[in-house]
């Protein structure tokens, strides 16, 4: 698995919640709950998390998916989860890792 960076998360969270809710004016906060929030039913967050695993090509352990709240939860368990950068930086034109 390729190391990926800090910031990358945050965007790609933040894509992946822009397109799964209805509301297209979120402001991004990591204090944001899924549910109360966001309006995501379960069945709307195991969505969103199948597309982060199939975009970071990892297995996540449901276990752990289940207890996740708000947004900050879920970028905080990425970073544990996935092998990770600091920044997108370029060496010779291989990331850094």
């Amino acid at each position: 698995m390729e190391a990926i960076a800090k910031n990358r998360i945050e965007e790609d969270i933040y894509k992946i919640i822009l397109q799964l809710s209805v509301s297209k004016k979120i402001k991004f906060d990591y204090e944001l709950k899924f549910i109360e929030d966001l309006g995501f039913s379960s069945l709307k967050i195991m969505e969103m998390v199948s597309v982060v695993a199939e975009l970071y090509g990892f297995e996540p352990i449901l276990e752990e998916i289940m207890v996740l709240n708000t947004i900050g939860d879920l970028i905080q368990y990425l970073e544990q989860a996935l092998p990770l950068v600091e920044s997108e930086i370029f060496l010779e034109g291989r990331k850094a890792v």
